[in-house]
């Protein structure tokens, strides 16, 4: 059996950078309202699956086979396969997961939440960024927004964000690979389905790092993005804000 992966921890203490305070500040009359959008990663197409899709692709024990998507940017040719989570039923057997539309909006919630700097750490010299939240923090950002979840949707929602995991590749070669949430920690409890004030730690993707470090994103009206009722109408205007 392969040695287990340690879990990467995020610093004791906060680390100046100026990257990350350029992250955090917004020009608008109602900064509540504005968020900011990362293209490298916006592009990898992740959350296009339907509870009816999701059902399709699952066998009669409850699994389901990584699925795959390929596209064409600037030039290059992209795969993104997700592998889908497998989460533990009541009666003891598995079940896979791929992440949906509930994942998208608590992504959308946790970016925001980042950029609060009561909220997020960013590591320059090691490239890492940390979101630290409640289930709760989530479940209002999102309800402000007309977009309400419980709270045991969200808690399931990041349950499926650490566990699924996408594997990036560029004209046939992998690049990236990794959960949508990594290391997923809780701070100051060990349970934290428990008690939805809990606070836990979330490592984001490389690709949000790389963006803060390098000053590659883009604000945005979050509240116009989360007013577009269908999937495909975010992503068309996620599209937009980059152009």
């Amino acid at each position: 059996m392969a040695p287990r992966k340690s879990l990467k921890k995020p610093p004791s203490t906060p680390r100046n950078s100026v990257q990350y305070d350029l992250f955090s500040q917004f020009v608008a009359n109602n900064t509540a309202e504005v968020s900011n959008a990362v293209e490298i990663w916006d592009n990898i197409p992740k959350y296009f699956f339907t509870p009816q899709q999701v059902a399709k692709l699952r066998t009669s024990s409850g699994h389901a086979d990584p699925f795959e998507w390929s596209y064409t940017l600037d030039g290059k040719e992209f795969s993104v396969r997700v592998q889908p989570a497998l989460i533990e039923q009541d009666d003891g057997s598995y079940k896979a997961f791929f992440p949906g539309a509930t994942e998208e909006l608590v992504e959308e919630a946790l970016k925001k939440i980042l950029a609060d700097q009561s909220y997020g750490l960013h590591d320059v010299e090691n490239n890492a960024t940390w979101v630290r939240f409640t289930l709760n923090m989530i479940r209002r950002e999102l309800k402000q927004r007309g977009r309400s979840r419980s709270v045991v949707e969200i808690n399931q929602a990041i349950e499926f964000m650490a566990s699924s995991v996408l594997s990036v590749s560029v004209n046939g070669k992998r690049r990236w690979k990794g959960a949508i949430l990594q290391d997923l920690v809780t701070v100051g409890r060990e349970e934290y389905r428990a008690d939805s004030e809990a606070h836990h730690q979330a490592r984001l993707p490389l690709f949000i790092s790389h963006s803060i470090n390098h000053l590659e994103f883009r604000q945005f009206n979050l509240d116009r993005l989360l007013s577009c009722d269908e999937q495909l109408s975010r992503w068309i205007y996620r599209k937009l804000i980059h152009r």
